[in-house]
């Protein structure tokens, strides 16, 4: 499996973290590395009236799935924000979004690096690479938690696990927060890869089938937006599949 160091920046701290950049860049070929830098802007969001640096939809998508398919080290020089809905102004007016060290959380290492560099990272990312931190398929860390609907709490304990089964179901069949059913069919398991979660690699084309508690039920991704009348596919790297007539797209990607 490949890993890789994906950095953040927001566009007012370009200047101040360039050095310790180029030290992570050095860093990352030096362990041969995978290396991506990203520049964040800033969007006013509606519902606060602040500017927050806000990583969009696009990128947000392509950051989860690599989750998925590469031991990853996210590394951020500032507090940076997720946009959890496709189009980027419906997410600041509605205030969709999350902190990036919570959309990473459980599937990547995450680290918010000091502006003066600091090289002891490297140990910590491989000692989180060295490690598995997820216990199998029905783990809800394995879950797209922007996607199910849950109480925010600490999954890596094992306790924490627990109530959350108790409240959401064990594993084979789940209800999120909205009410949808998130249920494990492994005989209708289909797709070509086999994804990772923190280490654990998952059986080819896992996903849960996704229907509504009621009537019908929308849900966003950081890709798109669904209608769903009876099921949808949903996978641990946030990608949904559908078809008419049980699911239909709502926006162009």
């Amino acid at each position: 499996m490949a890993t890789d160091v994906w950095v953040f920046f927001s566009e007012s701290n370009g200047d101040a973290t360039l050095r310790p950049r180029r030290e992570i860049r050095t860093l990352s070929g030096q362990h041969d590395w995978g290396f991506q830098e990203r520049l964040v802007r800033t969007f006013k969001t509606n519902v606060s009236g602040r500017s927050k640096p806000i990583i969009p939809g696009n990128v947000a998508t392509n950051l989860y799935q690599r989750m998925h398919r590469a031991q990853l080290a996210v590394l951020a020089a500032d507090d940076l924000w997720v946009a959890t809905h496709p189009d980027l102004k419906e997410a600041c007016r509605r205030d969709l979004l999350v902190r990036l060290s919570v959309f990473c959380r459980y599937k990547s290492f995450y680290l918010k690096f000091p502006p003066e560099g600091n090289a002891a990272w490297t140990d910590l990312f491989s000692a989180w690479c060295s490690a598995t931190r997820c216990e199998g398929e029905r783990d809800p860390r394995c879950l797209p938690l922007h996607i199910f609907k849950a109480q925010d709490s600490n999954l890596d304990i094992p306790l924490q696990r627990a109530a959350f089964d108790s409240i959401h179901g064990s594993g084979a069949e789940r209800s999120d927060a909205d009410g949808r059913r998130w249920r494990l069919a492994p005989h209708d398991f289909h797709g070509q890869e086999r994804l990772c979660v923190a280490g654990w690699e998952l059986r080819q084309g896992f996903h849960w089938d996704v229907e509504p508690g009621r009537n019908t039920t929308t849900i966003v991704t950081t890709k798109e937006v669904w209608r769903v009348e009876r099921y949808v596919n949903i996978y641990p790297d946030g990608h949904v599949r559908g078809r008419a007539p049980f699911a239909k797209k709502i926006n162009a990607p």
